[in-house]
This record gives structure tokens, sequence and C-alpha cells, in this order.
């Protein structure tokens, strides 16, 4: 069965292999309070994106994944909207199956690669 852990695992690699610079801002998770105050105060954010694409032309994708079942939250919305105002490029990949959002995250990707 597909996880939303797994499923980025797979994109991460795939990312890798078509040579797109891709990394992960580990804001999720579980902390003890100490540690979760540490890294609030050095700029941890709750509902920043899985994933970040640079890609080759300089722009950047900010990239959520979600299961078909799974629904952004409130501070995952709020922060899709700030970047989306700010003219930032955003995409929601929503599959079950590992092939699925391949194909769709690699035409987005071409798709606002080739955007003036």
């Amino acid at each position: 069965m597909l996880t939303e852990a797994r499923l980025q695992y797979e994109i991460v690699m795939w990312a890798q292999e078509q040579g797109y610079y891709c990394f992960h801002c580990p804001n999720g998770e579980k902390r003890d309070k100490i540690t979760a105050g540490k890294l609030m105060a050095m700029g941890v954010r709750a509902g920043v994106p899985d994933l970040i694409f640079i890609l080759p032309e300089g722009k950047t994708v900010w990239v959520e994944l979600k299961l078909m079942k799974g629904k952004l939250s409130k501070v995952q919305e709020k922060f899709k909207t700030i970047l989306l105002q700010k003219n930032h490029d955003y995409i929601l990949v929503q599959a079950d199956e590992k092939e699925q959002a391949l194909n769709y995250l690699s035409q987005e990707l071409s798709r606002i690669s080739h955007l003036e």
C-alpha cells in the first residue's frame, strides 16, 4: 500500500534520475516542546509543501503530495494561497499510484518550465 511518505520517496528518486534538483524542508513530524520551540525560532513553519523543485531555468516550484483521500489542512491551504498570491508555481500531486503521480508531476513541471 502506498503512503504519502513512500510517494515522496519515489518522487525524490525519480527527480534525481531525471536530473531535477529538489529537496524537502523537514517542517513536519512530532517533536518535544523544547525542540519545536527552537526550530520555530529558526524558521520552521507549518504548511510548507513537501518538496521544492528548482528547475534548470531557475524557476522554483512548490510541490504538495497527497493520496486521493487526502486533503490539504487549513495551514497548507493558507501557505498555498500565499505562494499563489506571490506568483510562485505550486503543484498539488494527488494520486494513489506512483505512475499516476509521476505522470502528472512530469507534465506539470514541463508546462511550468515552458512558461515565459
